[in-house]
């Protein structure tokens, strides 16, 4: 009995002794499983355990946690049951399956796209070459076409000047030697030209000629047609010039100073064929200047065949 006191265990008649042995029996087991965890255990946790310095960075990290959530950090949701968990690690299986069976069909998709390109790679580069150099004689060419029509603007600038230059000069020479009331004709760099009329005003071709006579606008295009012919002859080999009754509409003064041009100076240097219907008028014009029509001028009658009908 005093054993029983001393575990801790009352007395009870009533108890048979075998439940008061297997009660001390129990006590005798707790006894030593405190001394083990106490003796043995607990020392052996405690070294585990983190170092003070460490567990306070830990604790300090967690509070500014909390403090950027706006709050102390719980749980992500309520503790699921082992069924639940065998369910979503059964459906993240089937996904991995999944994925791992894509990317299989991937690689052997990207292995073939490999392969052919391995295949086609010598043809593709052979090609590329082709391309580089139709490219680089494009560029060629466009460089060439750019520098030749850089070249024949400038030529075309260059001769433009030149043609107006000359004239500049010679219409205003060959409409003094008519009789032209025409005080300035001046050529521009397109030559297209414009006229200083008799009161002083320069005006552009198109309004100056509706200003001008019949006879005047006829000797003014004459003046220019013979200048350019005389600009593009050779002087070695000069052009003949073809008129075809050009004073019909001019009176007898402009015809008359006319023809001592063209009988008097042009034909010096060039052919000069005119063709016209009015043979009297001519006559009369040849009476008036005699000795230039002598020097310059032959007459060549032409008929027209006449033909029977039948």
């Amino acid at each position: 009995m005093r054993i029983l006191k001393f575990a801790g265990i009352p007395h009870d008649p009533a108890v048979p002794w075998s439940e008061h042995v297997r009660a001390l029996a129990e006590r005798t087991r707790l006894r030593a499983r405190l001394a083990l965890l106490t003796e043995e255990l607990v020392p052996q946790a405690r070294q585990r355990l983190a170092p003070d310095p460490e567990v306070a960075e830990l604790e300090s990290q967690l509070a500014a946690l909390e403090a950027e959530a706006g709050g102390p950090l719980a749980a992500a949701g309520p503790p699921r049951s082992a069924l639940d968990l065998d369910r979503e690690a059964r459906g993240q299986r089937e996904i991995i399956e999944l994925v791992q069976r894509r990317r299989g069909d991937l690689r052997q998709q990207v292995d073939e796209v490999v392969r052919r390109a391995a295949v086609r790679e010598p043809e593709l580069l052979a090609e590329q070459a082709r391309v580089e150099q139709a490219l680089e004689r494009a560029r060629r060419f466009k460089r060439a076409v750019e520098l030749a029509g850089t070249t024949i603007q400038e030529v075309a600038l260059e001769t433009h000047r030149r043609w107006a230059d000359f004239l500049n000069r010679r219409v205003g020479e060959l409409l003094a030697a008519m009789g032209a009331g025409l005080d300035q004709v001046r050529f521009g760099d397109d030559l297209d030209f414009s006229l200083r009329l008799r009161d002083g005003q320069q005006a552009a071709r198109g309004k100056a000629l509706l200003q001008l006579s019949t006879g005047a606008r006829d000797q003014l295009h004459l003046a220019v047609r013979l200048a350019i012919s005389e600009f593009l002859s050779k002087p070695a080999n000069p052009l003949p010039l073809l008129l075809d009754d050009v004073f019909a509409n001019s009176d007898d003064e402009r015809a008359r100073a006319g023809m001592r041009v063209l009988a008097g100076t042009l034909a010096r240097d060039h052919q000069v064929i005119m063709m016209t219907c009015h043979r009297h008028r001519h006559e009369h014009l040849a009476s008036l200047d005699p000795d230039v029509w002598a020097a310059g001028v032959q007459w060549l009658e032409l008929k027209v065949a006449e033909s029977g009908t039948e």
